[in-house]
């Protein structure tokens, strides 16, 4: 049996020789290490990530979240103006247009939530004028509206 690695005789410098098993174990242990360095990498890659996601996180999605509400609320103030438009009497339409106040009030608490959220101060404006203008459409539909109600009650058509 030959030793692991053996020194060969030359007229120069003695050189090492190794034998397969020194080889192999020598390959394994480099791959080891190179697993070992590959898997730090990603440990810190992905904690880096992990941060980045936390920044976002923490800074945009109250922001995105009181966007989508405010969306949402709006969409919901819009989806009464038909409910408004059919009332059949003054209570029915006096009952829709206290639930579109409060609707309105809410949006209007969304809007200061998300202008603390950071949102631009000019988007705040429009926003705030969207909203003006929306509310002054919808006072001017239940003018009309109250205003229809209380013809069909005169002529006599109430249903």
């Amino acid at each position: 049996m030959r030793p692991a690695w053996e020194l060969r005789e030359s007229n120069t410098m003695p050189s090492i020789t190794f034998g397969v098993a020194s080889r192999l174990v020598g390959g394994l242990i480099a791959i080891t290490v190179l697993a070992i360095a590959t898997s730090v990498l990603a440990i810190f890659g992905f904690s880096r990530f992990q941060s980045g996601f936390q920044l976002i996180a923490e800074s945009e999605m109250p922001g995105l979240i009181n966007a989508a509400e405010l969306a949402r609320q709006s969409e919901s103030i819009v989806a009464n103006a038909p409910t408004l438009g059919v009332a059949q009497t003054q209570q029915a339409r006096r009952t829709v247009a206290f639930r579109m106040d409060d609707q309105v009030s809410q949006f209007e608490t969304l809007a200061t939530s998300l202008f603390e959220a950071g949102i631009d101060s000019g988007d705040l404006e429009q926003l705030r004028k969207f909203k003006t203008d929306l509310v002054a459409h919808l006072r001017r539909i239940d003018g009309l509206v109250a205003r229809r109600i209380d013809a069909d009650v005169e002529s006599g058509k109430t249903i």
